[in-house]
Order: C-alpha cells, then structure tokens, then sequence
C-alpha cells in the first residue's frame, strides 16, 4: 500500500494436520467520514460516510511500506504483530515445527474466544480455510486495525487515558511514555434521556387518533347527507313548554312553575 493507492499484497499461511491454507490478501487505504455520538460516558460510530481522498493529505503509516523508512517499520510491526499472536510453547527455541495453533489463527474460526478455542490446545492446529474469504478477510482487518490501535494509542484501548489528567497546553511527549498529547476545538452538544417512548402505548395512541378522525370524518359526512329539520336537534328545548306535549301533572317541568313544585 503506498500514497498513490497501490494496495499491499500479503501473503498468510496457516498450517493444519492434513491441510495448509494460503491466503492471498491485498490491503488498501480507505477514507470516511465519521459522526461519534456519546450518551454519558459512552461513544460509538453513528454514521460512516466513504470520501475521496484529500489533495493535501499526505498522512502515512506504518502499512505504506515507506523505502528507507527508519529501523525497516514495516517488517517489525508485522513480526511483532505475529508474535503476538504466539503461544508460550511457540516462543522456545528448538521446538518442533508448529504443533498447535496461534491465537491469532484460533480469532478465525473462534474470534470470541481464541485463547481458549478448541483448536489451539490441539496439536492438529485449527483448519481456517471453512470459514471463507469474506470472513476470513473481515477478521484479518479487524486484527490488523486492533493492533495498530493498541501500538498507537494503547491508552485509548484500553480506557486508561484521562484527557484532563494530562498536560495538554501544547503538543508534548510525555517523559517515560512517548505519548504525543495535542489540544483540538471540538463541540459538544449535552445528552440527557428525558423520556422514552413506549411502542404499545404509542400504537394505542396511533389508533385512538385514527378512530377519532374518521369518526369526525363520518359525523361530518352524515350531516352533509341527512334530510329533515334541524330543529328535531333540539326537541328537548322546543317540547318543554310546548301545550302540545302531554306531561303526566306530577312531571311538571318549567323553570316558570317553580314555586307549584
């Protein structure tokens, strides 16, 4: 992978007991866009947008394979991140030629779980080539930005970096931990849950809403359509002292009668 976007071939062995897998892996530099949202103490990626590369960008990294880079970067970040991956059993010298598996290919087939996976006690070694070349290239990424993540910012990893505990008045490198701290602008905009709403109740609302619009819809519409006076609206107004309504004489209702009640 260089600046001019070439992508970096790769090529990885994995060793099993009646199978050797190679695969065949071509890393290139993608640029995005990501929004962060944090709820408290808590943040995660919102969106993730693919953009064009900057004409003016000319960050580079240890996966750029830089001719005359210092101390050959390349070649000891590959073989540190390989021999991370290593058992205690892997590091002795005069061993016998890979009889169990690596974490690093235990994170194919069990990425939960590769230092305890079935496979890597076993001296028939874990077989990678099952699971394919979309998972096996997905996990290939995820172990190579992890551990470029945990050798350039190792405190971000692991959540032991406080901001304010440091002193970011201006860019320094701290004595004994070779950490470049700079200061940034950025905003902050509060979160607070108020409320949260509650689907059942929201779509008992939903249908209430509903039924009462059409109801008016329909009360609207029958009135539009009905024939007849609209005083027979009103009977009870218009039969109160009407003569010619017949009330039992112990029924008696006026507001003029008051004092015969």
């Amino acid at each position: 992978m260089h600046l001019t976007g070439s992508p970096l071939q790769l090529e990885v062995a994995s060793w099993g007991n009646n199978r050797l897998t190679n695969a065949t892996c071509f890393l290139a530099q993608v640029y995005v866009m990501v929004k962060v949202g944090c709820h408290g103490p808590q943040c995660a990626a919102v969106r993730v947008r693919r953009i064009p590369k900057s004409t003016n960008d000319t960050a580079r990294t240890v996966m750029h394979r830089i001719g005359g880079g210092p101390a050959n970067m390349f070649d000891a970040y590959m073989s540190t991140f390989i021999r991370a991956g290593l058992s205690l059993y892997d590091l002795v010298e005069d061993r016998q030629i890979k009889p169990y598996a690596s974490a690093i290919e235990a994170y194919f087939t069990e990425p939960d779980t590769p230092y305890s996976a079935s496979g890597i006690s076993s001296w028939d070694g874990t077989d990678v080539y099952p699971i394919g070349e979309v998972a096996y290239s997905q996990r290939f990424s995820q172990l190579l930005n992890t551990f470029w993540l945990a050798s350039v910012a190792p405190h971000n990893i692991t959540g032991t970096f406080g901001f304010r505990a440091h002193n970011v008045t201006r860019p320094t490198i701290e004595s004994g931990s070779d950490m470049n701290i700079q200061n940034i602008t950025g905003l902050r905009v509060p979160d607070h849950l108020v409320m949260r709403v509650d689907p059942s109740w929201l779509f008992t609302l939903f249908l209430a809403s509903v039924g009462m619009l059409l109801s008016g819809i329909a009360a609207a519409l029958f009135n539009y359509l009905r024939r007849g006076p609209e005083i027979l609206d009103y009977s009870a107004f218009f039969s109160r002292d009407s003569p010619y309504v017949n009330v039992a004489s112990s029924q008696l209702g006026s507001v003029e009668d008051v004092n015969e009640q």
